[in-house]
Formats: C-alpha cells, sequence, structure tokens
C-alpha cells in the first residue's frame, strides 16, 4: 500500500489523452496528454482495446520526483507518474507517460490527496 502523505505532494491527478499521433502496431496507440488548459505534457502508449472502453480523461498517481542537479527549462523538476485504472476501489498500473510531468504541470492538474492501493 502506498500512502499519498509519504510524497508529501498531492499524489492523484486527472490529465486528458487525446487523438493518437500514430499507430505502433494493430494493437497499441501513442496518444499525447495534455493538462487543463491543453498544454502538451508528453505521450502515452496505451493498448487500443484497453483505450476503446476508458473515458478521455484518466487518472495517474506520483510514483517518483525526478530532479536533475541544475533543472533546465527543457528538463525542468518533476515528477514520474504512473496511469491507474480503478477496479472496486483498487487503483491498478496501466502505463508510465515517456517522460516526468513538470511540477508546473502536475500542480496545473488540481491533484489531490487520497490514500492508494496498488494492486
Amino acid at each position: 500500500m502506498i500512502s499519498a502523505t509519504a510524497t508529501r505532494i498531492p499524489a492523484l491527478g486527472r490529465y486528458r489523452v487525446y487523438t493518437p499521433v500514430s499507430s505502433q502496431d494493430n494493437n497499441n496507440i501513442i496518444l499525447t496528454i495534455r493538462d487543463t488548459n491543453a498544454t502538451l505534457i508528453g505521450h502515452i502508449t496505451l493498448d487500443r482495446d484497453w483505450r476503446s472502453i476508458h473515458p478521455d480523461e484518466l487518472e495517474s498517481i506520483v510514483i517518483a520526483r525526478y530532479c536533475q542537479y541544475e533543472p533546465t527549462e527543457m528538463e525542468p523538476e518533476g515528477f514520474y507518474v504512473l496511469l491507474i485504472e480503478w477496479i472496486s476501489n483498487i487503483a491498478y498500473r496501466v502505463q508510465v507517460p515517456d517522460k516526468s510531468i513538470s511540477k508546473e504541470h502536475w500542480a496545473d492538474l488540481k491533484p489531490e490527496w487520497k490514500l492508494i492501493t496498488l494492486a
């Protein structure tokens, strides 16, 4: 069990995925991830069948902090997140985006505190 309070940051956020930017094959698609202002955050590869039955607004949790010795504009401090889905009040791992999410983008998602149990 992972406690959101252990990270000292709001651990649950929602972002939107949009139309595919490409297909890797018949089973997977690559989608853009955008914050609430439609600003590009990154990309995520998802199973085509899984994606077809889930809403555009997906939930993610913080799993680690990203920090360079000297953050740059291209690689600011941020968080690694994990896309999850809920089944009977249990969060299941789905996928991770292609890069970390900046602290500013995470704040734009208006994350909330929540105790998360992963299966």
